[in-house]
C-alpha cells in the first residue's frame, strides 16, 4: 500500500469493526460475530505497517466520518444508529464522542 502511494504521507491507520473497543487502549473487548479471543489487532497492524493505529467500533467510526467529511457548523450533538447483525449507536454530545465505561455507551440492543 505504501509503495502504491509513493510521494504521499501516510500518518496512521484506522480500523473499525463490529464490536466493543476499550476507549483507553484501542483494544477490542468483544466481537461476537468474529469469534476473536485475546488477539492484539492494533499491535499486529502497528508492527506490520510501522505506523500508529487507531481502532474504533464501526458505528463510532461512521459518526467520526460523518463529522469529518460533512461538518455542520455549530453541531455539537448527534446520535447515529446502525443496524446490521445487531443494533448500535454512537453518541456525540457537547462536541465529544461519548464512549462510556468500557466503551459501552451506545450498545443499547442486539
Amino acid at each position: 500500500m505504501k509503495t502504491g502511494l509513493s510521494g504521499m504521507s501516510i500518518e496512521g491507520v484506522g480500523v473499525s469493526f463490529p464490536g466493543r473497543v476499550d476507549p483507553q487502549t484501542d483494544q477490542f473487548l468483544f466481537a461476537p460475530n468474529l469469534h476473536w479471543r485475546d488477539f492484539d489487532l492494533k499491535g499486529a497492524i502497528e508492527k506490520g505497517m510501522k505506523l500508529p493505529v487507531y481502532v474504533a467500533n464501526a458505528v463510532i467510526a461512521c459518526l467520526l466520518a460523518q463529522l469529518t467529511f460533512h461538518p455542520d457548523e455549530g453541531n455539537r450533538n448527534a446520535v447515529l444508529i446502525t443496524t446490521a447483525e445487531g443494533v448500535g449507536a454512537a453518541i456525540y454530545a457537547n462536541g465529544s464522542i461519548i464512549t462510556g465505561q468500557d466503551g459501552m455507551a451506545g450498545e443499547f440492543g442486539h
